[in-house]
């Protein structure tokens, strides 16, 4: 019982000291953005780079290409992940916390009601704790703050996204 509270400890503590760090760090990271067309569908994803100078082209980064999107094609742009993302993320992490701590914690030769290898009980507690991430991440995905700008293919309206996203992505002081 010791070993889980311990273990259980250290993750909780791990990002109380990684908060600090990425909020006085000066270089944030750009926000990613989805953007869909008029029928809805996603045109492009990626982290936001800027805009050019006659507002008609969107400059994106996927991966460690950049790419441009014309103007006129997009409807609306969206800030921050999906829900699916937040809940894919909170599923992997549960399976491997709660496999990690059958690993460090399960002991075979205890005997009791069922012979059950370390393995199998593996097998067996890191999809329990993996769906039990995927909650989490529901749950934190409901809090996420993203933001619809209703683009339409409008410079101006183009201005104001740079500039909304430009404020919001400032450091706190």
């Amino acid at each position: 019982m010791k070993k889980i509270l311990i273990f259980i400890l250290l993750f909780w503590s791990i990002p109380v000291f990684s908060q600090d760090e990425i909020q006085s760090n000066d270089d944030l990271k750009e926000p990613f953005i989805r953007i869909f067309n008029s029928q809805k569908k996603k045109i492009d994803k990626g982290r936001f780079l800027s805009v050019s100078p006659d507002y008609l082209e969107l400059n994106i980064l996927k991966g460690s290409d950049t790419v441009q999107v014309s103007l006129k094609d997009i409807s609306y742009i969206i800030t921050k992940r999906s829900t699916g993302h937040s809940m894919l993320i909170g599923a992997a992490a549960g399976m491997v916390v709660g496999s990690t701590l059958v690993a460090l914690t399960y002991d075979p030769d205890q005997g009791g009601l069922f012979n059950i290898s370390k393995g199998d009980m593996i097998l067996m507690v890191g999809p329990v704790f993996g769906l039990g991430g995927t909650i989490v991440g529901a749950i934190v995905s409901e809090f996420n703050k993203s933001a619809l700008y209703r683009i339409d293919g409008s410079a101006e309206k183009m201005k104001d996204f740079k500039n909304g996203v430009s404020l919001s992505n400032k450091p706190q002081e």
